[in-house]
């Protein structure tokens, strides 16, 4: 086991006993909004009171309750059907079409035309117009699932999460999304069908789902061999629309297809808890900037056995970052001086769901808004070794990635460009819900390059991904290096000091797509 360094406050003990509990059978895979994530809450608020975290949602106590609304597919109930001038086609859910629940409605009946709008992406900056002479009013758009080429992966990550949004501006009735070879190699499709059987939004207070997440809009994924149904009658295959869609983003074209979508979804109203805990700043005038250091606490709960194993622990999806965060607050709690800015500390909920408590967070954030100019993301660690590389998501929007480089370089780290470009991993996690609120974030991964051990990163990433990646055996019976663990966590209490202490604020650099988009009016830095 990799010991830390000999000046490094971080015990790697307390992080394995804190994930021995929080990824414990008791727990149940911690999903948002049941006994077992509220479990985990008290746990996070006790040691929160322990070091002495001042109350931090606001309300005299550590928990900010999100609403949620969770939408359940009732599959039995759900039919695709495709009629084209070669025939009809009717697909129950699970036999090549995934089909989305809505949050808004318990019965639904759609029929409309098809448009294929390529990739769905409008980003003017990048000349990129999918619905360009394209009329899809009343219609549905069927859309290659992912983002496109031939533009910077963060910024395709962003505008391909805008899909939904962008088609119901132009009135479009719904969504449909081709499972390309490219999303294949990424994730099986066969495995969606557990990722999507249920969503989750939080309810505002009209009583409605946050804008822009109710999945009514989406009809359903499909894969390959049901898109050629789609395709049967149309002026290009998709066979050659999806090559084309490798190296360029493809025009689109109105199908000659018709899609009927019945489908019936339960609701069901509960409550999840962020658990927020203040590190007040020492500083008198820097203390009222605050550094946000968010990780989610929930997992995947209990699903489908494996092995006879039905509990999806999530041990380093996320236990070992709530884990280590809990450490790094007591080592800057106990350290001296302390932390010049105000540092929060933030156990969000329903990150599996869709990024939810932080968006909840970000739009009702429990101290003002103007206060906080940072986000600092700790989302798992593939603590199985000595790692000798991080890569900072992020880092080229914000000066934050200078404060990347200050610390991987005192600790003798590499910094390590995105090893998986194509995953949109920028969006994918709870900094993107600051990032969409104009603050400053970044998100660290760990061991992508050549160990010490002589293994490369990359490769034990993609054999924990298609082995244990949302498995019941990701669980604490893995061969987790908590020596490594400590490593990982004294470089995010070395970066929260940097970014703490020093005498400006981060800020984005000039002419950055996210900075520019959402902090439009924000003081940037010169790029570098």
């Amino acid at each position: 086991m990799a010991a830390p360094a000999a000046e490094n406050p971080i015990r790697p003990q307390a992080i394995r006993a804190h994930m021995n509990f929080l990824a414990d059978d008791l727990l149940e895979g911690r999903e948002a909004g049941t006994r077992g994530y509220d479990i985990a809450a008290k746990y996070v608020a006790a040691q929160f009171a322990t070091l002495g975290l001042e109350h931090g949602a606001g309300n005299g106590s550590y928990f900010q309750n999100v609403p949620l609304r969770k939408s359940t597919l009732l599959a039995e109930s759900a039919r695709l059907t495709i009629e084209t001038r070669s025939g009809r086609k009717t697909y129950a859910e699970g036999q090549g079409v995934v089909i989305y629940p809505s949050l808004k409605e318990t019965d639904q009946a759609l029929q409309a035309s098809v448009v294929f709008a390529g990739f769905g992406v409008v980003a003017p900056e990048f000349g990129l117009d999918a619905y360009a002479d394209l009329d899809v009013k009343g219609r549905i758009v069927a859309l290659l699932a992912g983002p496109p080429p031939g533009i910077p992966m963060e910024a395709a990550a962003h505008y391909a999460s805008q899909k939904a949004r962008t088609a119901l501006s132009r009135g479009a009735l719904g969504i449909l999304l081709i499972y390309t070879p490219a999303r294949e190699a990424l994730f099986a499709f066969d495995r969606l069908r557990s990722t999507i059987g249920a969503t989750v939004s939080w309810i505002g207070p009209d009583g409605q789902p946050r804008e822009g997440t109710d999945s009514s809009a989406y009809v359903g994924i499909i894969n390959m061999t049901t898109a050629k149904e789609l395709f049967a009658s149309a002026p290009r295959s998709l066979d050659e629309v999806v090559t084309e869609a490798n190296t360029r983003s493809p025009k689109g074209f109105p199908l000659d297809a018709r899609i009927s979508l019945t489908r019936r979804s339960t609701h069901e109203a509960s409550v999840s808890a962020n658990v927020l805990g203040l590190l007040p700043g020492s500083d008198p005038a820097l203390s009222r900037q605050i550094v946000v250091i968010s990780t989610h606490l929930d997992h995947v709960g209990i699903g489908k056995p494996v092995n006879g194993d039905a509990i999806y622990n999530g041990a380093l999806d996320n236990a070992v970052g709530v884990a280590s965060t809990i450490e790094v607050a007591r080592a800057l709690v106990e350290g001296s001086p302390r932390p010049k800015r105000t540092i929060l500390f933030a156990a969000v909920t329903a990150e599996e769901k869709g990024l939810i408590g932080s968006d909840y967070f970000a739009h009702h954030p429990s101290v003002s808004k103007d206060r906080i100019v940072a986000n600092v993301n700790f989302d798992g660690a593939l603590a199985l070794f000595d790692f000798a590389d991080i890569v900072a998501y992020g880092a080229e929007h914000s000066t934050l990635g200078q404060s990347v480089e200050q610390v991987a370089d005192q600790m003798g780290l590499l910094l390590s460009p995105d090893p998986y470009p194509n995953r949109g991993t920028f969006t994918g996690s709870d900094h993107y819900s600051f990032v969409q609120r104009g603050v400053p974030a970044i998100f660290l991964l760990q061991g992508v390059g050549k160990q010490a051990d002589g293994r490369l990163g990359k490769d034990v990433w993609d054999s924990w991904m298609s082995t244990h990646y949302h498995q019941p055996s990701d669980d604490m019976k893995q061969a987790i290096d908590f020596g490594a663990c400590a490593k990982f966590a004294e470089v995010y209490r070395r970066l929260l000091l940097q970014v703490a202490n020093a005498t400006d604020a981060p800020r984005w650099y000039a002419g950055d797509l996210f900075g520019e988009r959402f902090a439009p009016d924000a003081p940037k830095a010169p790029r570098r």
